[in-house]
């Protein structure tokens, strides 16, 4: 601090100390206020000089820029829109080593991008890094208790349930069925949207599409959001405003007082009512088929006491509708199940329970689709190449089935043979992960592997949106769309390299379901039609949130290919 600052404070020091006769009491104490006052400022400003007041940075270096007691306050918030950049260019300019950051009435944020001191993070010291509290209150009040806000024994009770319905057999009866149903109504949207040349939206239709299969795989009913002529489908706009919503309070300083005088708390209740109807109603409907399946069942076995010739017959049709139904939906296996207190799950954990999974099923496989439709349109190359990987392994293109305007549905067997269509979904999701950030904190201070000391009750972010970008990984090109690399690869790359699909014990239960509805979708869809933006090499942003949706969505015009 500089002689003339010391110059200029000196005065309030000395003043309340030398005698002045003429003064009053009032006025002397009123001048050691003040000078107590200032001394703690400066020795505030002092200690905290680059750091917003409270925080601790344990030996992590700390990024440039900070201001004194404020930290990095005017730099989150100036890029909060972009945070997911933010974060890379501090990345970069910190040499990709472990940096921090300060917020005013927030955890210090550590900012974690290797790839080990992620592993143990994620699996080596799982219990010493949580969720925590800070989290359910920011998500608590739209995700409630599910697998997404839950630690220990209730997540892992989650997870073990959920892993049943992922599975060779299911996926089989998925593709055949239920992706099948739903690429039917696509294509007559996208079939209507090229005979009258109207531009559609192709990131809203991947939600509705993502959405109602979801709907049927995990929940055994059927939403109609794909079917339905509405413009906006009220849950997904309050889904997605409440996600925004939430994920911003990691970033705001007095987010509680702040969303009272904005409105956005009165917005964020007003978006939970409609989130939570929608998914109470889907459990009320999946209550009301199983009762339906249930009589059903009593008959047929009342029916099969009755006559004795017919009951072979009946058993074998039984067991096929059950295979086909939903006695494996997730749904039914939660209603089934009892919990971790070994009581049967309640009303409001069954929607903790839908919401949480359509999350999953919803939101990463439109998104994770929607950019790859995108990042083909700006690499007219790769599509080429892809389009030929559909003529060897579908037929020749356009498909046999274009001419009568029917779906393409490819089967599971075509579907794994399309390598190059699943390098494109792997690519796009490496440059543009479905869940970009992600944080933890520390129960306990710890000390990763590569010797970065963390204080006990801080927050660690670990980037797959920055992590996916690292040269020292993916070389030079790390941030081009070239999906030849995974084809030249031996294996998969470690998750903790390629974080798009988490890893550790929470890797995505889903990875290979979304992977082969993923390859389903760009098939049945580009083996059909061609689409085009509506402004040609327009660049798409991504929205601030839980996830990463579009902005502005992806207008596309659509041709049947001839």
């Amino acid at each position: 601090m500089g002689t003339d600052t010391l110059a200029f404070i000196r005065p309030a020091f000395s003043n309340p100390f030398t005698a002045n006769p003429g003064a009053s009491g009032d006025a002397q104490l009123c001048n050691t206020y003040l000078a107590i006052g200032l001394a703690t400022l400066v020795l505030l400003v002092a200690y905290y000089w680059r750091t917003a007041v409270g925080c601790r940075t344990g030996n992590v270096q700390l990024l440039p820029g900070g201001k004194p007691l404020i930290g990095h306050m005017i730099q989150l918030l100036q890029n909060q829109h972009r945070f997911h950049d933010w974060i890379l260019e501090g990345a970069t300019r910190m040499g990709w080593k472990t940096y921090c950051f300060t917020v005013p009435l927030l955890p210090t944020w550590f900012v974690v991008t290797d790839p080990t001191s992620i592993e143990y993070i994620l699996k080596t010291e799982m219990h010493n890094w949580v969720k925590g509290s800070h989290f359910f209150a920011t998500f608590g009040p739209v995700l409630g208790h599910g697998i997404f806000t839950s630690d220990g024994p209730h997540w892992l009770w989650q997870r073990k349930l959920a892993t049943h319905i992922f599975s060779v057999k299911g996926f089989k009866r998925y593709m055949s069925q239920v992706f099948a149903e739903h690429m039917d109504i696509l294509s007559a949207r996208m079939a209507a949207a090229a005979a009258s040349s109207t531009p559609i939206d192709l990131h809203d239709l991947m939600y509705r599409f993502t959405l109602d299969s979801f709907g049927k795989i995990g929940f055994g009913v059927q939403l109609g959001c794909l079917a339905s002529s509405d413009a906006k489908v009220p849950f997904a706009v309050a889904f997605d405003t409440a996600q925004v919503i939430c994920v911003q309070r990691f970033t705001s300083p007095g987010w509680r007082l702040t969303e009272l005088l904005n409105g956005k708390r009165s917005q964020l209740n007003a978006c939970c009512s409609v989130i939570h109807g929608f998914a109470h109603d889907i459990v009320q409907q999946r209550r009301e088929l199983l009762a339906q399946q249930q009589a059903a069942d009593a008959a047929a076995g009342a029916d099969a006491a009755a006559g004795a010739a017919k009951t072979a017959a009946m058993k074998e049709q039984q067991e096929e509708q059950e295979d086909d139904n939903s006695a494996q939906d997730l749904l039914s296996l939660f209603m089934a199940a009892k919990g971790v207190d070994g009581k049967p799950l309640n009303d409001k954990e069954l929607v903790d329970t839908v919401i949480n999974f359509i999350i999953a099923g919803r939101d990463t496989t439109a998104q994770a689709l929607s950019w790859t439709l995108y990042e083909l349109l700006q690499h007219p190359a790769a599509e080429q190449q892809l389009l030929q990987e559909l003529q060897e392994v579908l037929g020749p293109l356009p498909a046999d089935s274009s001419s009568s305007r029917q779906a393409v549905h490819p089967s599971y067997e075509q579907v794994r043979q399309l390598r190059f269509t699943r390098a494109c979904f792997l690519e796009a999701l490496r440059l543009h992960p479905s869940v970009p950030a992600n944080l933890k904190f520390a129960v306990h201070a710890d000390t990763l592997p590569d010797g970065s000391a963390i204080p006990a009750g801080c927050q660690v972010l670990y980037s797959p949106y920055v992590v996916n970008r690292s040269k020292s990984f993916w070389g030079p090109d790390a941030e081009e769309f070239r999906p030849s690399r995974w084809l030249s690869m031996d294996s998969m790359p470690s998750p903790y390299s390629y974080l798009s699909f988490h890893a550790g014990p929470r890797l995505c239960l889903g990875q290979r379901l979304a992977e082969l509805e993923g390859v389903y979708v760009l098939a049945g869809l580009l083996a059909r039609f061609k689409f085009s933006q509506v402004q040609p090499g327009a660049k798409v942003d991504y929205v601030f949130s839980t996830s990463l949706p579009m902005m502005q969505g992806l207008a596309v015009t659509v041709q049947e290919r001839e």
